[in-house]
């Protein structure tokens, strides 16, 4: 990942145990080997499908009104 969102994202994939992350400096090896476990271990498969199924009904927009509706929650009220 180029971006720490994207680094961040990862990590909660992997966490989900539907993914990987490349360590920082991998070489082609490493990344032929984390690219045939996602591709030969079906738990791989299994997480990432109940993921999907989990998020389908997943909107940016909706993302952005829960977040701004927590955010404006916790912001001073004036009279």
């Amino acid at each position: 990942p180029h971006y720490n969102e994207q680094y961040l994202a990862g990590l909660r994939l992997q966490a989900y145990g539907a993914g990987l992350v490349v360590p920082g400096r991998a070489s082609t090896a490493e990344y032929a080997g984390l690219l045939t476990r996602l591709l030969t271990e079906p738990v791989f498969r299994q997480q990432a499908q109940a993921f999907a199924r989990r998020y389908a009904g997943h909107t940016r927009e909706g993302t952005a009104r829960t977040v701004f509706g927590i955010l404006e929650s916790e912001l001073p009220r004036t009279a």
